[in-house]
């Protein structure tokens, strides 16, 4: 199948604000335009799990902060 330019470049975009190098850009794209849809999912199912681990550990941190946050005022709301 044959990409549209308008397409090619959306495609691009999103892959590039999901965090890929234009190496792995330009090897997801020569997938897609191979039709290799099966090789060309792995490395996005691979980032996909690498953004929720990130965000999960933001996730706790920020929990952390808040917890600490709250403390400190509660503290400081006692004296």
């Amino acid at each position: 199948m044959v990409y549209a330019l308008d397409e090619r470049a959306s495609i691009r975009q999103a892959l590039v604000d999901a965090g890929f190098s234009d190496a792995q850009v330009a090897s997801c794209q020569s997938l897609i335009e191979a039709e290799q849809v099966s090789e060309a999912l792995k490395p996005l199912y691979a980032r996909r799990r690498e953004a929720l681990a990130g965000l999960r550990r933001y996730g706790r941190q920020i929990d952390c902060l808040d917890y600490l946050i709250s403390s400190l005022k509660k503290n400081e709301a006692q004296k």
